[in-house]
This record gives C-alpha cells, structure tokens and sequence, in this order.
C-alpha cells in the first residue's frame, strides 16, 4: 500500500531530503490510522494533509466537516506538540466542489476549537495570519 509509514520509512529512510506528507482521508481509505502513521512520521513529515471521512476503510466514503467524520482528529493534536512538529497543515476537502464554503467554514471553526490551543511553531516561510 503506497501510504502506509512502513514503506514510506523504507523507501526514504536514507535519504535526509525526502520527506513524508501524511494525509488523513488516504490513510483512513486504505484502512490505515492517520495517528499510528504520524506517530511512525515522526521526523520526517513536512506536512499533514488533513481530511475527515465520514467512514474507516472505505475506499469510496465521502468527505465530511471535521469532526463529523469516523477519524478521531481531536487526538492528532497532542501526538503533534509531542513530536514538535513545526510543518504545515494542508486543509483537504474533495466534495461539494460547487458549494462547499459552509463545509469549508466549519472546518476553520473545528481547527481554532481543537487545534488552536495547541498551535504548532511556525515552520520556516509559514504564514501565522488567520485567513478567516
């Protein structure tokens, strides 16, 4: 499986530039534990691609508001301060591509509720301005 940690580290473990860009709705797919995998990351992720799905192991579920979804995304946080992670976190959202500013809306919201206590350092170049 080509998102699974284990081959990731494999492939790329000698390798001080390569990089690993989890993302959260391909994991769950793939019924793989976004946090299990992070937690095998550590060190070499330079970005968290997080997604909600509203169903483990599904390779066709939807993607759901965060926090609506079968993926425990309140647990991520605390794995991330553990480890220091300074990298960006991208925002993924593959439905309603016509009108999906009220999901998109409601995923802000959730991420100042429950990963805003908790911010990351800033990475090199991130930028720290809310951008709603």
């Amino acid at each position: 499986m080509g998102f699974d940690a284990d081959l990731v580290l494999k492939y790329t473990g000698a390798f001080k530039r390569a990089a690993a860009n989890p993302d959260t709705g391909h994991l769950a797919r793939s019924d793989i534990s976004p946090l299990e995998s992070i937690k095998k990351l550590e060190g070499k992720m330079v970005s968290i691609h997080l997604k909600d799905k509203n169903a483990f192991g599904d390779m066709s579920a939807p993607c759901v508001p965060f926090g609506e979804g079968a993926l425990s995304l309140k647990e991520l946080p605390a794995e991330r301060d553990g480890q220091n992670y300074g990298g960006w976190l991208v925002i993924g959202y593959e439905a309603d591509w016509e009108n999906n500013m009220e999901s998109i809306r409601k995923r802000v919201e959730f991420l100042r509720n429950n990963w805003q206590k908790s911010a990351p350092r800033s990475a090199p170049g991130c930028r720290r301005t809310p951008i709603f």
